[in-house]
This record gives C-alpha cells, structure tokens and sequence, in this order.
C-alpha cells in the first residue's frame, strides 16, 4: 500500500522534460524583454538626425544599454546551457527539484529589469551591484539544482564526476568575478562591467584545467 501511495506521488510529480519545457518559455520571454528594453534614438525638432555620423553619436549615447543586453544575453544563453546539462542527466524527479527550479527561474525573470536598471544608470553602484546579485543568485540557484540531485540520487549512473567537478569549478569561478565586479563597483563603477568580461573567460581556463589535471581524452568524453 505504502509502495503505490509513493508511486502515485512520484507520477504527479512535474517530470523533468516539462521542467526543461517551462525553463525553455522563461529563457525565451526573459531575452525577448531585454532586446525590447533597447531604445531607438528618439528624433525631435532639436534632435535631427541627417548623417551617419550623426546617427553614431545617438547611438554611441546608449552604449551602456547595449553593453548590459549582451553581457545579459550572454549570461541567460550561458544559465540555460548549464540547466539544461544539470537536468538531462537527471532520469528521477521529486517535488523539491521543481520548487528549487521555480527560485532559479525567479533570478531570470527578473534579469531584464537589472539589465534595464543597469543600461540607465550604468555607473550608479548600487544599479551594478543589483545587477550582479541577480546574476550571483542565478548561479546559486543551479548549483542547489545540481545539489539536490546529487542529495535526493536522481543522476544517471553516466553523469561523469569529471563533469560534476567542470560544473562547481565553473560556477565558483562565475560567482568570484561577480563578487569581485561589486567592490570595483563601489571604488571604480566605470570598470565594474569589464570585470564581467572575465565571465567568457571561466569556462575555458575550466577546461584548460581539467585538461591537464584528468586528460584531454576524459573532457573529450564529457562533451566539455
């Protein structure tokens, strides 16, 4: 009796695919709102805008806006590569897989508005740091997510230690250059966003790493 009662709670449990599916949407509305929060130079009886030149320098007036929306596209394309890794290799579900997903979730439906809050006031430390925390707490979210599986034993027996070890390595890595963006922020605020540059840089020094410490055959292997 006890073994159909938690076999009927495991089958209304949401399962993986539909947790990958309803990710899938947010990524897809979170990045549709970041690319709509770009201006279009407005154009009035003081502000005439007849040569190419001319168009550059309206333009070049918004390029924090512009440097938020890739650096914020880049880290929401990066978090959903990551997630959708985390989550293939899981082949159980529970419900508190689902509610730790839902809290990633909540840091990249609110991306927008710090990306937004950061293109208008991109010097401002306070917009830096929100903006970092946002990304700090998505990158917690997906080690919870990684934890949680690895707690609960819901990975397929091929999910390689060498991919988990890749995974915390790179996330640890992402979250000391964002901590480190927000005390430039507060000492230097206009060098704070080229320390999140260092972001693309994480996953490839990873690699390097593990390259020489395991292989380059057993990276090989995992894809990485």
């Amino acid at each position: 009796m006890a073994s159909n009662h938690q076999s009927t709670e495991r089958d209304t449990q949401p399962s993986v695919q539909r947790l990958l599916n309803l990710t899938d949407g947010v990524v897809a509305i979170a990045i549709t709102l970041l690319v709509l929060d770009l201006k279009i130079p407005v154009v009035n009886s003081i502000t005439n805008i007849h040569s190419a030149s001319q168009l550059w320098h309206q333009l070049s007036i918004q390029q924090a806006q512009y440097i938020s929306y890739l650096i914020s596209f880049y880290v929401i394309a990066l978090f959903w590569v990551i997630h959708h890794r985390i989550l293939k290799d899981i082949v159980g579900h529970s419900s508190g897989l689902s509610v730790v997903n839902f809290f990633f979730l909540f840091t990249i439906s609110v991306m927008p508005f710090s990306s937004n809050l950061l293109g208008r006031f991109p010097e401002n430390p306070t917009a830096l740091t929100i903006f970092a925390v946002n990304l700090i707490l998505a990158e917690i979210t997906l080690l919870a997510i990684s934890a949680f599986a690895v707690w609960k034993h819901l990975n397929s027996s091929r999910t390689s230690p060498v991919e988990t070890l890749r995974r915390q390595i790179v996330a640890y890595g992402v979250i000391i250059v964002l901590t480190s963006s927000i005390v430039v922020a507060w000492a230097y605020p206009r060098r704070a966003a080229d320390v999140w540059f260092l972001i693309i840089l994480v996953p490839f020094v990873v690699n390097r790493f593990l390259a020489k410490r395991f292989g380059d055959q057993a990276l090989e292997n995992q894809g990485l």
